[in-house]
C-alpha cells in the first residue's frame, strides 16, 4: 500500500514494509456521519469501549475533520477520541484511543510470518497517559484471544518516552492495536506516536537526531517532545511545497554544527545493525546549507541525542561528497550521498546524520525529509569505535570514553578496552589531565565507594582496587551524602580539577558524562596529541615568542622533536572561532567578498587566502624563529586552495589547517620539515582598513576556541623532504614507506 513512497522508506521493497503509521495516515475512508471507516493501508481509527484487554474496538461516531494542523479523525463526544498522523488523544478514561492495523485488509498484502513492530510513544503535553500495544491473531471475530505485546506503560514528560521493538507472528486478519489510555482526564493527555510494521530483515529508523529545533509546525505545550514530533515530519515520505513537513534546526549554540539524521537503534542482544547504501536529506530553499554538508555514521548502539557528531567518538565521518539536487519534486534543494563505493564495514552502523551550517550565525537549516536506502545485517560488520588515546610521561595511555553515560557504563567500557577509569596519584597527573582534556567539561574518574559505606574520604577506592592515597583535591564540603546516592566521583565539578561525589547519572540513554580511561600499558603506532582548547585569541604570528602581542595570547603548541619528515594528521578538530566580524568553525566562514591578505611578522610568513576568513592555521618552528620570513603560501582557490591532500610547509611558513579534512572527507597530511621541534596552532587576524588585510592585529575582540587531536606517523609512501638543488654539501632526506630506497635522477632534471 505504499506505492512510490517506498523509495523514502530505506529503499526496501514494498513487501518488506507492511505499514508505517504516520506515512499511511488518511481520512479517505470517511464516507459520512455515523458511517464506519473503510480501512486505508490497513489502518482504522477508533477506540476501545472499556479497557485495554477485553474492550470492543469501535469506530462509531469517528468523523473526518480538517483543522489548523491538517486532517484528523475525531469522535463526537467532547471532541475525543482523536487521531492525526503524529498523535492521538484518548478522551475520558476508561476508554482508549486505538489505531488498528489489520493484516491483508484495505488493499494490504496478505502476509504470513514474523514481523517487527518498531516505534515510539511520546508525551505531547502535561497529561498522564498509559500506552499499550495489543495483538489478536485472528481478529475480533476469531476464537483466539487478544493479548498485550506491550503492557500499559506510563508516558510522562520528555524523559518518559516509551520506545518499542517487538517481534510477533501475523497472518491475514491479524489485528495489531496501538492505544493510549487517559489516566487523569481528557483535556491534557495528547500522546505522540509512530510505528513501523516490517519484516525481520528490514531496517527502520527509531528516532531522529538533530542539534535542536525551533519550528515543528505544532503548538508548544509544556513537556512537548520535539524529537518525537520532528520524526514523522522527516520520515512521512511526502515531499511537497505545501504539506507540513519541515522543522528547523536552531543555529544558536549549534552553529556551525547544525545537523539532522536518523537513528536505527537495535535492542541489546539483537545482533543486528544497518548497512547503508545511500542517504538523502531534503531541505527548503530558505533553509539550505551554506557549505557542502558532511555525512557521519553512528557506530555505537546508543542514542547520541543532540551531541555534535563532529565531536562525538560514536560517529565516524565518511569520505563521500554529496550530489546537490537543485530542485526536488517540491522545487526545493536536496542532497544525496552514495555510499556504495565504500566497503560494507565502512557504511554499517546504527544511524547517520548530515552536518553543515546555514549562512552566517542566524540562519536555520530547514529539514523536510530524511531517508536512506539500507539493509539490516549482522552487527559484526560494524567497526567498533575506540577512544583516542594519548601517552603521558609515565607511559600510561589516557582517553575519553566513547560513550557519554553513567559511571558504571563508562567504567565497563574502560574495562572492555583493557583498563579502568583513571586513577589519579598526584597533583601533576591531575593537572596534566586538565591540560589535556580541559577543565570545563565534567568527567568521571575511577573513584567510587560501596553504597552502604559512609560518604567520607576513607570510604572511597579506585576501580583498579587500590585505596585512595593522600592526594585528594575535593571540592569544599565534598564528599557528602546528598540523598544517600553519591557513590561515584567526578572531576571539574564547580572547579577546574576539583573532585566531587555524585550519583550514577546518565540521561538520555548514554548521553551525559564522559569518563577518563587509563590504560597502564604503553602504546605502539602513531604518536598522538590532544589540545583541549586553542583560543580564537591565539596569535599565530606570536609563535616562538615569550609573550603575546596585539591583544592576543600565545598560540599553543605540540612537541614534535625528532619527528621530522613524518606526517601530521588531525582526526578531529571542532569548535567555534569568532573574530567579532565572522562566526564559524575551524574551516573559516567563506563569507562572500572577504579574504585574508596578511603581512609577515619577524620570521613568520604572511598568510594569503583570497576566498576565506580566518581559519585554524599552523606553523612549524625549530628552537628559534627564522631570521627572515619564508614566502607565504596562497590558499586561494586560484592557488593551493584548501582541498589539498598533503602539504610540506617550511619552517616559519603559516599554513591552512581548517578542520583537517578535504571536502571529500579524507584526512589531510602535513609533512614535518627538518629542524622542526614544535607545531604552533592559532588564528590569523588583521585590519588595515580592509578586514583581515595588512599588518596582523586585532585578536583582543576574538572569542571562542577549538579542540584538536593530532596523530603523527611515517607516511605509507616514501617522500623526499628538503629537496632543494643544488645540494651544496647537503643531503636528501626520505621519509615514509619501507627502506632501502632507490633514487633515480633523470637526465635534465637538475639545474645547470
Amino acid at each position: 500500500g505504499h506505492g512510490v513512497r517506498v523509495i523514502e522508506f530505506d529503499g526496501m521493497a514494498a513487501s518488506n514494509i507492511l505499514a508505517a503509521s504516520h506515512a499511511d495516515f488518511s481520512t479517505i475512508g470517511f464516507t459520512g456521519a455515523l458511517t464506519p471507516q473503510t480501512a486505508i493501508n490497513g489502518f482504522t481509527y477508533g477506540y476501545y469501549t472499556t479497557d485495554t484487554t477485553t474492550g470492543t474496538f469501535s469506530t462509531d461516531n469517528m468523523l473526518a475533520q480538517t483543522g489548523e494542523y491538517g486532517p484528523y479523525w475525531v469522535g463526537n463526544q467532547n471532541g475525543t477520541p482523536a487521531h492525526d498522523y503524529r498523535h492521538f488523544h484518548p478522551g475520558f478514561a476508561p476508554s482508549a484511543a486505538v489505531r488498528r492495523y489489520t493484516v491483508g485488509k484495505g488493499g494490504e498484502q496478505a502476509y504470513t510470518g514474523s514481523v517487527r513492530v518498531v516505534g515510539r510513544f511520546f508525551d505531547m503535553n502535561t497529561g498522564n497517559t498509559d500506552v499499550f500495544i495489543a495483538i489478536d491473531p485472528d481478529g475480533d471475530a476469531g476464537a483466539a484471544p487478544r493479548s498485550l505485546l506491550l503492557p500499559p506503560s506510563p508516558v510522562r514528560g520528555v524523559a518518559g518516552a516509551v520506545g518499542f521493538d517487538l517481534t510477533t507472528t501475523v497472518a491475514p486478519g491479524t489485528t495489531i492495536d496501538f492505544g493510549a489510555l487517559a489516566t487523569d482526564g481528557a483535556s491534557s493527555d495528547s500522546t505522540g506516536f509512530y510505528a513501523w510494521i516490517v519484516t525481520d530483515d528490514t531496517p527502520v529508523p527509531t528516532n531522529i537526531v538533530a542539534n535542536s529545533f525551533n519550528s515543528v509546525n505544532f503548538p508548544l505545550y509544556p513537556g512537548l517532545d520535539l524529537r518525537g514530533l520532528a520524526f514523522p515530519i522527516a520520515t512521512d515520505a511526502v515531499i511537497s511545497a505545501t504539506d507540513m513537513t519541515s522543522f528547523d534546526t536552531t543555529p544558536g549554540t549549534g552553529f556551525p554544527y547544525q545537523f539532522a539524521g536518523l537513528l536505527y537503534l537495535e535492542n541489546a542482544g539483537s545482533g543486528k545493525a544497518t548497512r547503508f547504501d545511500s542517504a538523502r536529506i531534503d531541505l527548503t530553499t530558505g533553509g539550505d546549507f551554506s557549505e557542502t554538508p558532511r555525512l557521519y555514521l553512528l557506530r555505537h548502539n546508543s542514542d547520541p541525542a543532540s551531541n555534535n557528531p563532529a565531536a562525538d567518538d560514536r560517529y565516524a565521518r565518511l569520505p563521500v561528497v554529496p550530489v546537490r539536487i537543485a530542485a526536488n519534486s517540491a522545487a526545493q534543494p536536496a542532497y544525496t550521498f552514495d555510499l556504495t563505493g565504500l566497503s560494507a564495514a565502512q557504511r554499517t552502523g546504527y544511524g547517520f546524520t548530515v552536518v553543515g551550517s546555514g549562512k552566517y550565525q542566524g540562519t536555520s537549516i530547514a529539514v523536510s525529509e530524511i531517508s536512506a536506502s539500507a539493509v539490516r545485517v549482522v552487527d559484526s560488520d560494524v567497526i567498533a569505535p575506540r577512544p583516542f588515546l594519548v601517552q603521558w610521561t609515565n607511559t600510561h595511555r589516557y582517553g575519553l570514553s566513547v560513550i557519554r553515560g553513567r559511571w558504571t557504563q563508562t567504567e565497563a567500557q574502560a574495562v572492555g578496552f583493557g583498563g579502568h577509569l583513571v586513577e589519579i596519584g598526584d597533583a601533576a597527573e591531575n593537572q596534566w589531565l586538565v591540560d589535556t582534556f580541559g577543565g570545563s567539561e565534567i568527567f568521571y574518574i575511577g573513584l567510587y565507594k560501596a553504597a552502604a559505606d559512609p560518604a567520607i574520604p576513607s570510604s572511597f577506592k579506585w576501580s583498579t582496587g587500590k585505596p585512595l592515597g593522600t592526594y585528594q583535591p575535593w571540592l569544599p564540603t565534598q564528599p557528602d551524602a546528598f540523598q544517600g546516592q553519591d557513590d561515584y566521583v567526578q572531576m571539574n565539578y564547580l572547579g577546574i580539577g576539583t573532585w566531587a561525589n555524585m550519583g550514577d547519572q546518565g540521561y538520555p540513554e548514554t548521553s551525559n558524562y564522559h569518563g577518563i580511561i587509563e590504560l597502564e600499558t604503553p602504546g605502539a603506532g602513531p604518536k598522538t596529541f590532544y589540545l583541549a582548547s586553542i583560543s580564537a585569541k591565539s596569535n599565530i604570528f606570536d609563535a616562538g615568542l615569550a609573550s603575546a602581542t596585539q591583544g592576543g595570547v600565545l598560540p599553543p603548541s605540540i612537541d614534535i622533536t625528532g619527528l621530522a619528515g613524518q606526517f601530521v594528521t588531525f582526526p578531529q578538530i571542532v569548535g567555534v572561532i569568532n573574530t567579532a566580524a565572522d562566526v564559524h568553525g575551524p574551516d573559516g566562514a567563506h563569507t562572500p567578498d572577504r579574504s585574508c591578505n596578511l603581512n609577515s611578522v619577524g620570521g613568520i610568513s604572511g598568510y594569503l587566502n583570497g576566498n576565506n576568513t580566518p581559519a585554524l592555521v599552523g606553523v612549524f618552528l625549530g628552537p628559534t624563529r627564522p631570521a627572515s620570513p619564508p614566502a607565504r603560501l596562497d590558499f586561494s582557490t586560484s592557488g593551493l586552495g584548501e582541498n589539498f591532500t598533503s602539504l610540506a610547509p617550511v619552517l616559519g611558513q603559516v599554513f591552512f589547517i581548517g578542520d583537517g579534512f578535504t571536502r571529500g572527507g579524507l584526512a589531510q597530511q602535513f609533512i614535518i620539515p627538518l629542524g622542526a621541534t614544535r607545531l604552533h596552532l592559532g588564528v590569523p587576524d588583521g585590519n588595515n582598513g580592509t578586514l583581515y588585510h595588512g599588518t596582523p592585529l586585532g585578536w583582543g575582540d576574538n572569542s571562542g576556541s577549538v579542540s584538536l587531536r593530532a596523530s603523527i606517523a611515517p607516511g605509507a609512501t616514501p617522500t623526499m623532504t628538503n629537496l632543494d638543488f643544488p645540494l651544496a654539501g647537503g643531503q636528501v632526506t626520505i621519509v615514509g614507506g619501507t627502506g632501502p630506497y632507490t633514487v633515480t635522477v633523470k637526465a635534465g632534471s637538475l639545474p645547470v
